[in-house]
């Protein structure tokens, strides 16, 4: 279910031929993101043992706190950009560095 996830998160990306064509897709690209923590969480309970179930809540938590940074850091482009569109992000960077609006966030 993890790959079917992953492979799910390639059809986001905009293409030439665009036949997905949404308007929040980054929203959608960070609730598949999300979601493989489950599939982490279910592998290390599985295997019905305590250090790998101990190995699995450490990797949960990894996870979980480095979405919460990439999250705000997305969001924080995004209210740049006034859309949720990856489409409008690659226009923006299109004709001007984005780089150069988001200095800050650049870093990060």
């Amino acid at each position: 279910f993890s790959l079917m996830l992953m492979l799910i998160m390639w059809l986001i990306i905009p293409n030439f031929y665009n036949l997905n064509s949404m308007n929040l897709n980054i929203l959608l690209f960070l609730c598949f993101l999300s979601m493989g923590v489950y599939m982490m969480m279910l592998s290390g309970w599985s295997s019905n043992s305590l250090y790998s179930m101990l190995g699995s809540i450490r990797a949960v938590s990894q996870s979980i706190s480095y979405e919460v940074s990439l999250i705000l850091i997305i969001m924080s482009s995004l209210i740049l950009i006034e859309s949720f569109d990856i489409m409008k992000l690659y226009q923006f960077q299109e004709m001007i560095w984005a780089s150069m609006y988001m200095y800050m966030i650049m870093f990060m």
